[in-house]
């Protein structure tokens, strides 16, 4: 087991186990980060294939823009995020099925 001193020159036992521990929350952290900037960048596809469309998109096709890495439940439940942040940040527009 490693000591170290700390500032009251007292040893500290177990500071290697700590470090262990503390060093697992940021690597866990990081995934939920990458996982969130997917679906934010998944959100903003989304978002330009409805605004660029001329007419009303179906799930089916953009699911089809999705694709690689996302099911079309999941793609559903982008969609319905969307909404509802639509909903709430006062746009001047909102998604409809």
């Amino acid at each position: 087991m490693q000591q170290e001193i700390n500032s009251n020159d007292e040893p500290r036992v177990g500071a290697e186990e700590e470090e262990i521990k503390t060093g697992e929350v940021p690597e866990q952290l990081e995934i939920e980060n990458v996982a969130q900037e997917v679906k934010n960048n998944a959100k903003g596809i989304l978002e330009s294939v409805l605004f660029a469309s001329g007419e009303p998109v179906s799930l089916s096709q953009l699911h089809d823009v999705l694709k690689e890495g996302f099911s079309q439940k999941e793609t559903r439940e982008l969609l319905n995020q969307m909404k509802e942040e639509y909903l709430h940040s006062n746009r001047g527009f909102e998604l409809v099925e």
